[in-house]
């Protein structure tokens, strides 16, 4: 009997401040696969130093689907760098200039102009004014350094693509890991009116943070009365760079 033996080499890289709190990309390249570079565009990142053989599930539907995409290498950056394990809080969220300098940086590379720029941040905080003052630097950066490169998200053949605001790979993953997954190009949103219509004041609470408050508040105030012509003090209420570069081929 003959056999056939094929092999496969997935280089990963990962880029990080050197407190190992931000990442600023991670590049998944599939040696000797045929194919496009793309860079994808996500909120904020979950993996960094210590990563290096991990995959998140972003990566894992990627991977999943990386054929019938014909992606040869994967540089995932993010609106935000700072890692998170939860939902990133918008409450004082301010644009990340080191984050953005450094997707400026990736969009001065020699032959940028060849890889697809792919929006997968989903619609998860379209009314934060900081992200999209990001997105809309972002964006302003990429048609400067990429000014006859179009801009792409991902689809199915079942997806309304039209109406989709920069479809997250997490919900392709969950919602249509059994469809074909292609790339389809994506209407930059005009971010001047869309900034202008979610103009918000103080640290940008949203709404729930700011109920959060008022009923922190109501609570400590009522706790305040209850704490009145107590004796017991035990018991008073009292309100008191540069980046590292990680490489590892699996």
């Amino acid at each position: 009997m003959k056999y056939s033996k094929t092999t496969g080499n997935l280089v990963t890289t990962i880029i990080t401040n050197e407190g190992n709190t931000k990442t600023f990309e991670i590049k998944r390249e599939f040696k000797g696969a045929e194919g496009d570079d793309i860079i994808l565009l996500q909120l904020f990142p979950t993996l960094g130093q210590g990563n290096e053989f991990d995959m998140d599930s972003t990566t894992k539907h990627i991977v999943a689907h990386r054929q019938e995409l014909g992606i040869k290498s994967i540089r995932f950056i993010n609106l935000f760098a700072k890692r998170c394990s939860v939902k990133l809080s918008t409450r004082g969220l301010k644009p990340d200039e080191e984050n953005i300098r450094y997707i400026e940086s990736i969009f001065k590379e020699k032959n940028i102009s060849e890889a697809k720029f792919v929006a997968a941040y989903g619609c998860t905080m379209s009314r934060c004014r900081s992200a999209n003052l990001t997105k809309k630097m972002i964006f302003d950066l990429y048609r400067n350094y990429c000014p006859n490169n179009k801009v792409y998200q991902l689809t199915t053949e079942y997806l309304d693509a039209e109406n989709s605001n920069g479809v997250h790979v997490l919900y392709l993953g969950i919602r249509h890991s059994n469809e074909t997954w292609r790339m389809e190009e994506y209407e930059i949103p005009d971010f001047d009116k869309i900034l202008s219509e979610n103009k918000e004041t103080g640290s940008e609470k949203s709404k729930a943070d700011k109920r959060a408050d008022d009923s922190k508040k109501n609570i400590s105030e009522e706790q305040g009365k209850d704490k009145v012509g107590e004796k017991d003090n035990d018991h008073e209420v009292k309100s008191d760079d540069r980046g590292k570069v990680i490489s590892v081929k699996s």
